[in-house]
């Protein structure tokens, strides 16, 4: 797994959070007997890939002039404490709902530390706010070439609030900036 940082911070509480399906279940297990389950498997792959490839993106966000990094609907991603030191000159706003950011925190400070001085925590209502409004708060400059992540979110959205969602990032964002998300069909047939 790339994301070298979740197991720290998936403890026994945050596991019971997961329910009891096969996937959370199967996160105590060794990982050669977990990966015998068809469908840890194959949400651990699809995970991984996803990752990966964010991940890529970013730092070539970052090489090709990126100043900001924006993660919308953050949740506990660890992207600030992997790349510390690839982020460090770029500043970095994590965007999520407010009670879900506190409990990030504590929990990334008991296991991990401080956060990083680069990272801002945004908090929002997403149905009471935009994105642009609750970054233009915390110090986000549109003027600036940004790379935004929106990671396992647009799948529980309706399609117009995907667009909407899209529509405003599109036009609170300087020319050059990127975003990179997934989704499910059938968002975005022709």
């Amino acid at each position: 797994n790339p994301d070298w940082v979740a197991e720290q911070l998936l403890g026994p509480d945050e596991v019971a959070i997961l329910g009891n399906n096969n996937v959370a279940l199967s996160v105590p297990k060794d990982y050669r007997v977990a990966m015998q389950d068809a469908e840890t498997k194959a949400r651990v792959l699809m995970v991984n890939i996803r990752t990966r490839y964010i991940d890529q993106k970013m730092l070539d966000a970052i090489k090709a002039g990126a100043t900001q990094v924006v993660i919308l609907g953050a949740g506990f991603d660890s992207r600030a404490y992997r790349f510390r030191q690839q982020l460090a000159n770029v500043k970095l706003f994590e965007v999520d709902f407010g009670p879900t950011q506190e409990y990030k925190k504590r929990r990334a400070q008991a296991v991990l530390g401080p956060s990083p001085a680069n990272l801002k925590y945004v908090p929002i209502d997403f149905t009471k706010q935009t994105a642009s409004a609750a970054l233009a708060k915390a110090g986000y400059r549109p003027n600036q070439k940004t790379f935004f992540i929106w990671e396992g979110v647009s799948m529980y959205l309706t399609e117009q609030q995907v667009r909407d969602f899209l529509h405003d990032i599109a036009t609170h964002a300087t020319p050059g900036s990127q975003i990179t998300f997934d989704h499910f069909n059938p968002f975005f047939d022709p």
